[in-house]
């Protein structure tokens, strides 16, 4: 899977430094790939997409000379990472970037399984490079002999290989560790295009679909696939040029990355299976997802699209009703989305979203059970009864359908300044829901009295409550003791605060945060004008008796924080989320993750970042639009109010 993620991470590295079909005169990589295609990332142009990047506030702040030697530091080492891993396709960065291509596009491929043949072997998926090559294809046969020398380097020895419909195709023999299966890679220039892949079958699939370009629009390919199309059609933007585009089909990208990590094996390990639990659970209802990326779109540094395509299953089909159902985020109860009263003018970021919990509940139990074992959610549920006298189908019928997670930042910058809270109002019977909260919760915490006010607090690093500590009938302890000890839990927070107030459970990873939303006076968030601002250009992209969910952030105010901690060079003891994921990610067995090694060197950066980098980032949002059939992301970067003047050369000010 690290392989498909690192050639993924190509496309993408060479995209930081149009709608779908066929153009008047040239085929597009989506008529070119197969309807098996799992994962599809494509810049229509790269020339364009590099130039609007540059007039972006990132690009515009990347290229001030403070920030030069840290943004070189990424790239080399973002370079270096993606240039060892695609020893597999032959193709790096820099040859891209001197080829100068049209379209770029990386595809994941997947066959369509023979007869009686149940599953899929190793080998037979592939990964396919396209580059748009028309107009410079002096420069494409000048890479194509960098590569021949570039594969010896590495040890490939170049096989004999027959050509397709008179298209030369080379054809390397790539070394493998023993017990591997044998690897090989394939490339060719024809038509305008550099072809490369890692399968045989589909290099030559791709290849007689250039050949045939009259065929297309009627072949199986990509871009006829019912999927693909509309997720093309609902993220269209009127009047919006896509420079990058993409496509997932969830279940089919999860068998193509356990492909791709089998064959990495020199000894094949059992198979990870949650994703056929989920398959059969009724979640092959999600088709797809897919969407678009613009930049310097006006006043707009980025705006996107993502749609989540969704076939709604049968009446009859009892496990796609059930997975429909706990995925039923509708607005049903007349949520307006604006901010509550508690939230602060001056929030780092906002986000609220609509959710039936009680339809939720009602679907998990035999989802729950097909993780673990047969009418295992009974007896968790029945465990609450018993030992807790707390009944959880009751406790959720008492919750509003809405959950808001609001953040900020503690000052002065340290370790422990991010500060997050989580807001579900409470329709009925609030005493008793506090009540029972401190019943679930009291166990793996300790009850504290500030005032008038009773909270809970929890630490990470004790143990919280778990379905095996209930009910010892899920495994052997020793077994399970052994697997907490291999792979402890991720938490992300070092301690969360609980309490029930206003109508409210509030859960935090700050006490004195919780104060500040109940008793500051810092007016609505809602009533800011970034926020205003923000929601303007998100409501004329959205039919608003759709929406879902709301987000509001502030760049500046959300990356702060990391920002500190990165130049301090104390990210792996920082609390904030981020840096936990990154400690889980980049542990080792003999280093605890709070003492591990910094990855970037961050002393470079500007000591004053309000006035370095903060004037480059601007106020973002996004919303979510429940549609008939799936789920509609809608979302954008504001340039910072002022940046035109923040950027403009002291000379040029100076000549005013």
């Amino acid at each position: 899977m690290s392989r498909l993620v690192a050639v993924c991470c190509l496309c993408l590295s060479l995209l930081s430094s149009g709608n779908p079909g066929m153009a008047q005169d040239k085929i597009t990589s989506e008529y070119l790939l197969p309807g098996t295609t799992r994962a599809w990332l494509s810049v229509p142009d790269s020339e364009l997409l590099l130039d609007q990047l540059k007039q972006t506030s990132v690009g515009l702040l990347s290229e001030k000379e403070e920030m030069k030697p840290f943004v070189k530091q990424i790239e080399d080492q973002v370079k270096s990472y993606l240039d060892e891993q695609n020893v597999r396709l032959g193709i790096t960065i820099d040859d891209l970037r001197e080829v100068k291509a049209g379209e770029i596009c990386l595809a994941g491929v997947l066959p369509k399984l023979d007869g009686a043949q149940e599953k899929m072997t190793r080998g037979q998926h592939g990964l396919v490079i396209l580059a748009d090559v028309s107009g410079s294809e002096s420069n494409a046969e000048k890479l194509l002999g960098k590569i021949q020398e570039e594969m010896k380097t590495h040890g490939a020895t170049e096989d004999k290989a027959e050509d397709v419909l008179g298209v030369k195709v080379t054809k390397w023999r790539l070394p493998v560790k023993e017990g591997q299966l044998q690897r090989y890679t394939y490339h060719s220039l024809t038509d305008g295009w550099l072809v490369a892949s890692d399968n045989d079958q589909i290099f030559r699939e791709v290849i007689r679909r250039l050949k045939t370009p009259d065929r297309s629009e009627t072949a199986d390919t990509l871009a006829n696939q019912a999927a693909f199309q509309k997720i093309a059609q609902e993220t269209r933007l009127e009047g919006v040029t896509a420079h990058l585009r993409w496509f997932l089909d969830p279940f089919g990208y999860l068998e193509l990355a356990q492909a791709i990590a089998e064959e990495e094996q020199v000894i094949k390990q059992p198979r990870n299976n949650h994703a056929e639990i989920l398959r059969n659970e009724g979640f092959d209802a999600l088709k797809g997802a897919g969407g678009m990326v613009s930049l310097n779109v006006g006043e707009q540094d980025l705006v996107h699209r993502t749609y989540v395509h969704v076939v709604k299953p049968e009446s009859s089909d009892v496990s796609g009703q059930r997975a429909i159902g706990l995925l039923d985020f509708r607005n049903q109860w007349d949520c307006d989305f604006k901010p509550e009263s508690m939230i602060g003018g001056g929030s780092a970021s906002y986000v609220t979203v609509t959710w039936n919990m009680k339809r939720a509940y009602e679907n998990i139990g035999p989802i729950f059970d097909a993780f673990l074992n047969e009418k295992s959610f009974d007896k968790f549920v029945e465990s609450f009864k018993k030992e807790l006298n707390v009944d959880l189908g009751k406790l959720i019928s008492l919750l509003g359908n809405r959950i808001t997670v609001v953040s900020n930042a503690r000052r002065p910058i340290n370790e422990r300044s991010e500060r997050v809270a989580f807001l579900i109002p409470i329709l009925d019977q609030a005493d008793d829901v506090a009540k029972w909260i401190e019943k679930l919760v009291s166990g793996d915490g300790e009850v504290v009295t500030d005032g008038d006010r009773r909270y809970i607090v929890i630490s990470s690093e004790e143990e919280e409550l778990d379905v095996e500590d209930i009910d010892p009938v899920f495994d052997d302890p020793a077994e399970r003791q052994e697997k907490k000890e291999e792979e402890a839990a991720l938490y992300l927070f070092e301690k969360k605060f609980i309490l029930v107030e206003r109508g409210y459970i509030i859960v935090a990873n700050d006490w004195d945060y919780i104060k500040e939303l109940l008793d500051g006076n810092q007016g609505n968030l809602g009533d800011e004008e970034d926020y205003q601002l923000v929601a303007e250009s998100l409501n004329k992209m959205i039919v608003p008796e759709r929406l879902s969910a709301r987000e509001f952030g502030r760049v500046d105010r959300m990356l702060e924080t990391n920002y500190e901690m990165l130049r301090q060079g104390k990210m792996a003891q920082s609390q904030t989320a981020l840096a936990r994921i990154l400690n889980r990610v980049f542990k080792t067995k003999d280093v605890p993750e709070n003492q591990r090694k910094q990855k970037i060197d961050g002393s470079t950066l500007p000591a004053d970042y309000s006035t370095a980098v903060a004037p480059y980032l601007g106020p973002s949002g996004w919303v979510c639009e429940t549609t008939d059939d799936g789920w509609l992301f809608s979302g954008c970067v504001l340039k910072k109010k002022g940046l035109a003047e923040l950027v403009k050369k002291p000379v040029e000010k100076q000549q005013r």
